[in-house]
């Protein structure tokens, strides 16, 4: 089912639907300059370029210069908006649509007449996706100490909205632009607060996939793998709460205070140091060069290596582990990038040619 199934084209409010490589992927409402401008915030950019072409899209709609943008103008409502105004409370929204997960799931913006966001809406549209908002309604549920140091989003709602199952979580605002890549001290300090070892340890080996790869040269790594954290990262490890998808894109700054968003790959039995390498690794997919960031930090050197020194004083944790908890995380995310490109996710290709990289750097490195 596309996106666009969540439209009803013929009539009702302006829309403005956009494409990518030949594919409608927004449907953003276009009825005023305010509302056309707040829905573009239900997408985040994920390169440069995407960002740079964003901030431009919306310095034009706001300007009321929307009708100059690329895409195709049509006339629809949204069956669902009437359920979203009775959980808000309101009479009348204005709702915009981003496609996500290959089109397996939909993100919706839910605003007021102004432009004002009051909520952001997941929409799975398979069954796997279904598993995924309860996931995360059941994660944001248990997350009340992390919310006196760090913004996460409120459930409004989570449950089936006609035929549609649906998460309506309220909004988490902040900046959006190029440093949103920069792994800043109240970044690392947020993953820090997220953290907090809770007694439980384990060792790194203990945390690799038991089950071979097919692929001759992954099986080969992950030997080598196995070997290095057995000879030297024995030491059990403090575990904790990792939010798992600590990227760029789902951290936002306002201010002295940091929101995260996207909590489904949540884990209470995670690792330390895990999200910054996450924050660190993602960063490759928009500036190639940060890794040179990484390198540097292999040899105790540069800006990454004072954030895993600033997390460690912050947790408690020896920064020492760093450098076998990257060598897991590359192992780990690896394999799972392995399946998703051997099932035709081509999409994934570049990242997972990001960690074979870096792994055969760092276990080259070790000898």
């Amino acid at each position: 089912m596309s996106f666009l199934g969540l439209l009803r084209e013929g009539g009702g409010a302006p829309y403005l639907i956009l494409s990518d490589r030949g594919r409608s992927r927004w449907a953003l409402p276009a009825d005023s300059a305010s509302v056309l401008r707040a829905a573009m915030s239900v997408h985040t950019p994920a390169t440069p370029t995407g960002i740079m072409r964003w901030h431009l899209a919306r310095l034009a709609a706001g300007a009321g210069f929307g009708h100059l943008l690329p895409g195709r103008r049509s006339r629809a409502e949204v069956p669902l908006a009437g359920a979203f105004g009775r959980i808000l409370g309101m009479g009348d929204v204005r709702i915009g649509i981003a496609e996500s997960f290959s089109g397996d799931r939909c993100v919706l913006i839910v605003m007021e007449q102004s432009g004002r966001t009051r909520a952001f809406v997941k929409v799975a549209l398979s069954p796997e996706q279904i598993q995924s908002l309860e996931r995360e309604r059941e994660n944001l549920q248990s997350l009340n100490g992390v919310r006196e140091t760090v913004d996460v989003p409120e459930t409004l709602y989570c449950g089936a909205l006609d035929e549609y199952s649906a998460l309506v979580l309220s909004p988490i605002h902040g900046r959006k632009g190029l440093s949103t890549w920069k792994l800043d001290d109240r970044r690392v300090d947020a993953a820090g607060a997220i953290f907090q070892p809770q007694g439980e340890r384990s060792e790194l080996a203990e945390r690799l996939p038991s089950d071979e790869p097919r692929d001759g040269e992954w099986a080969r790594r992950l030997e080598r793998v196995r070997s290095l954290l057995t000879s030297r990262w024995r030491r059990p490890v403090p575990l904790g709460l990792s939010h798992g998808d600590f990227a760029p894109w789902n951290v936002f700054v306002r201010g002295s205070r940091v929101g995260v968003l996207d909590w489904e790959a949540a884990d209470r039995r995670g690792l330390p140091f895990w999200d910054l390498w996450h924050f660190a690794v993602s960063g490759l997919h928009v500036a190639p060069a940060a890794i040179r960031s990484i390198r540097g930090s292999l040899h105790g050197r540069g800006p990454l290596t004072r954030a895993m020194r600033r997390y460690a004083h912050r947790t408690g944790v020896p920064v020492e582990t760093a450098r076998g908890v990257l060598v897991l995380y590359l192992t780990v995310t690896g394999l799972e990038l392995l399946q998703e490109v051997s099932g035709g996710r081509r999409d994934h290709a570049e990242a997972l040619a990001n960690r074979e990289r870096l792994l055969d750097e760092v276990l080259e490195g070790y000898g």
